[in-house]
């Protein structure tokens, strides 16, 4: 009788392995964004311009073998719509987003990249990298300013897109609470 159910968990857990453990996905999962920035100034009125994704390359993580690239990785959502999203709301969480608001606060996406360095030994093996211009609008004078950001880290392997999620979806924020808050300081 042990001897039956144990054939029927090793053919169930077998099951399982093979169903869950055989599959890999081909996209970067982007989370949705969640208010950091806590400002509020009730005198400024500010409007979403112009999202645009100015990329060279529309993969966001790629796998690197001795300088070969060996897997690329896309993301599942529009960056456009999802910085378009995530800034108004983090705008209404600071109590200053408006649709027909008198400052426009426009955003050019010039790159979003995470390279993993397979087989390496160094200890930050998984860098991200993420470019933005800002240009805030308000009548006649515009201000502009590019946002770089980088973090590394250290991971032992990476087996398809979703060991790439953490990394990029924390940068992606951070991104976020920085355009908001540039935008307020530029404005100030």
């Amino acid at each position: 009788m042990i001897k039956r159910y144990l054939k029927l968990f090793l053919v169930a857990t077998f099951s399982l392995l093979l169903t869950t453990g055989c599959t890999s996905k081909e996209q970067v999962s982007a989370v949705p964004y969640i208010t950091l920035n806590e400002n509020s100034n009730d005198s400024l009125k500010v409007m979403i311009g112009n999202i645009e994704d100015k990329r060279e390359s529309k993969f966001v993580a790629i796998v690197v073998n001795d300088e070969k690239i060996e897997d690329k990785y896309e993301l599942n959502i529009d960056p456009k719509i999802w910085y378009k999203d995530s800034i108004i709301r983090e705008l209404k969480a600071s109590k200053i987003y408006h649709e027909k608001g008198e400052i426009s606060l426009s955003v050019n996406i010039l790159e979003i990249e995470a390279i993993y360095k397979k087989y390496s030994l160094d200890k930050k093996n998984l860098s991200v990298k993420l470019v933005l211009e800002v240009k805030v609008k308000k009548g006649d004078t515009t201000h502009s300013a590019n946002i770089n950001l980088s973090q590394t880290t250290y991971r032992p392997v990476i087996l398809d897109a979703s060991s790439f999620d953490d990394i990029v979806n924390e940068i992606l924020r951070d991104s976020v609470s920085k355009v908001v808050t540039l935008a307020i300081k530029k404005l100030s």
